[in-house]
């Protein structure tokens, strides 16, 4: 038997081209925390969990819009805590900026930019 996981703690940002959902999908231990782009006209999405920066696996959590179709996301702190200051570095060396995991990171994407 399937066993069918369940979706909650719902975000959504709407752009002036998509609407960003945020949710967690499966139980608080046991689950991913998942983003979805759909495209307001065609109705097409993509969805991700993490994106890669320099070979590495990074969650960005989603925290709202400033301009239009200009999205904020940060770096999901209690990934940052499990992380090795080797990749930390890396991290800081590619986004050009010092990583505190005291200090949230704002990182500012636009919606147009396909994932």
């Amino acid at each position: 038997m399937t066993k069918i996981k369940k979706t909650h703690s719902f975000g959504l940002v709407e752009t002036d081209r998509d609407y960003v959902i945020s949710y967690y999908l499966g139980s608080f231990r046991d689950g991913d925390h998942l983003k979805s782009l759909v495209d307001k006209v065609t109705g097409e999405s993509t969805t991700w969990k993490s994106i890669t920066i320099d070979q590495l696996e990074v969650d960005l959590l989603l925290i709202g819009k400033s301009k239009s179709d200009e999205l904020i996301f940060t770096l999901n702190s209690e990934q940052l805590e499990r992380m090795t200051p080797a990749q930390i570095q890396v991290l800081s060396k590619k986004l050009k900026t010092p990583i505190d995991q005291n200090k949230p990171l704002l990182i500012f994407l636009y919606s147009k930019v396909r994932v």
